[in-house]
C-alpha cells in the first residue's frame, strides 16, 4: 500500500504548466488507461498525483488518500508550517518596527506643528502691533500738518488761484 498525502497531488492546469502542454493535451494525455493509476477525483476535481513525474520508474500500487490523525507525526506539507510562522512572525515583527518609527515621525512633526503654530500667533501679534504704530503715526502726521498750515481767508484763496492760472 503507498500513502499519499494531500500536497501531492496538482491540478490538471499546474500539470500542464510543468510539462509545456495546452490543458486540453494534458487532459487527453491523461485520458489513456496508461495515466489512470495517477488520477483522483476531489470534490468533482481531477487531481494528477505529482508521482506522474516519476512515470516508468515507479508506479503506485493503490490509489489511496491518508490523511493524518490529529495525534500522529504531521505529514510534510505540516512540517513547513513552522517556517511559515516564523517568517510571519518576522514580518509582524517588522511591521511593529516600522509602525513604530512611523509614529516616531509623526509625533516629531506634532513637535514641529505646533512650534510653529506658536511662532505665527507671535508673527500676529507683532503685526498686530505694527498696524497700531502705523495708524498712531498716522494720525499724528495728519494732525501736525493741520495744525502747520495757516487759515486763509476768502479773498486770498481767491486771488492765490488767480496767480496759479
Amino acid at each position: 500500500m503507498v500513502v499519499i498525502w494531500v500536497n501531492d497531488r496538482i491540478s490538471v492546469a499546474e500539470y500542464a504548466k510543468r510539462k509545456g502542454i495546452t490543458k486540453a493535451a494534458a487532459y487527453k494525455q491523461l485520458s489513456s488507461n496508461e495515466y489512470d493509476q495517477y488520477l483522483v477525483t476531489e470534490n468533482g476535481v481531477k487531481m494528477v498525483l505529482t508521482a506522474i513525474f516519476n512515470h516508468g520508474t515507479e508506479r503506485p500500487q493503490e490509489k489511496q488518500i491518508k490523511k493524518p490523525a490529529l495525534d500522529t507525526e504531521c505529514p510534510p506539507q505540516a512540517a513547513e508550517q513552522p517556517q511559515a510562522d516564523d517568517y510571519t512572525a518576522a514580518f509582524i515583527q517588522h511591521l511593529k518596527k516600522e509602525n513604530a518609527d512611523l509614529m516616531a515621525a509623526i509625533a516629531a512633526r506634532d513637535e514641529k506643528i505646533s512650534e510653529l503654530s506658536e511662532k505665527i500667533s507671535e508673527m500676529a501679534i507683532q503685526s498686530q502691533n505694527i498696524a497700531a504704530q502705523a495708524l498712531q503715526t498716522v494720525g499724528q502726521a495728519q494732525y501736525l500738518q493741520a495744525v502747520n498750515t495757516k487759515k486763509k481767508g476768502f479773498f486770498r484763496k481767491l486771488l492765490e488761484g488767480r496767480k496759479e492760472e
